[in-house]
């Protein structure tokens, strides 16, 4: 028998195996940290919420089937005191919009020392919801809404709860589904009070004719006057 010229050559074969074994289990790893990224970074998102103003808002009838979800593209907010915000969404565009909800907090919930029951409230809201050419119908109501960030931050988050809602004004042809309702929601709004004068003006432009008679939604820039019920004993002052 001949003696093999290159006697490392079969070990050369035997020893790529390894190498082969070792750059996939390089790469699994590199998978392996990748998808573990993927999901911190999708986690990390669910923890901040969304980094773009909008929200979305659903009105649910308490006397029958009906639900009214909406998603409001523009969001913005204005605050005089850190407990004292009103926040504007527009669905639509913004010189014609379709649906308008003003939301005013009056007093900033503290976590774990408020208690949350259906005779305190620390918001109200004006949900406006313009129908064809000439119709409108005003939602209002109060109820809770809960921080997430500081006012005064570029985007301010919050969530809306057991808010009590029911048709206040409409024009005469306005169809009301929904009746008595819960509005629940969350919101991302960015900071721009020249918006929220604006928005709240053209508002109530476009709602006086509809109505038939003036019906002035406030743009909050003043001190919370509203007889509304009291929060729970402890709350903060605006």
């Amino acid at each position: 028998m001949r003696p093999d010229p290159h006697p490392n050559r079969a070990l050369q074969r035997r020893g790529s195996r390894p190498g082969r074994i070792a750059g996939c289990g390089l790469l699994a790893v590199l998978l392996t940290v990748a998808c573990a990224c993927s999901g911190l970074d999708q986690g990390l998102a669910k923890l901040t919420g969304p980094r773009r103003p909008g929200a979305e808002l659903t009105l649910e009838s308490l006397v029958g089937p009906h639900r009214l979800t909406t998603r409001f593209d523009h969001a913005v907010y204005s605050y005089q005191t850190p407990s004292n915000v009103t926040i504007v969404l527009i669905s639509g565009e913004l010189d014609q919009p379709e649906q308008v909800a003003v939301v005013r907090m009056m007093w900033r919930p503290r976590a774990g020392r408020t208690p949350v029951t259906r005779g305190s409230t620390n918001a109200t809201v004006h949900h406006i919801v313009f129908a064809g050419e000439h119709e409108a119908g005003v939602y209002q109501g109060a109820g809770f809404l809960f921080p997430l960030a500081d006012a005064g931050d570029r985007l301010f988050r919050a969530e809306l709860r057991q808010m009590r809602m029911a048709l206040h004004d409409a024009s005469g042809r306005f169809a009301d589904p929904l009746g008595r309702s819960d509005l629940t929601g969350r919101i991302v709004a960015e900071l721009d009070e020249a918006a929220v004068r604006e928005q709240v003006r053209r508002v109530n432009q476009r709602l006086e004719p509809r109505l038939g008679y003036p019906r002035l939604v406030d743009a909050g820039l003043q001190p919370w006057t509203s007889p509304l019920p009291a929060g729970p004993v402890g709350a903060p002052d605006p």
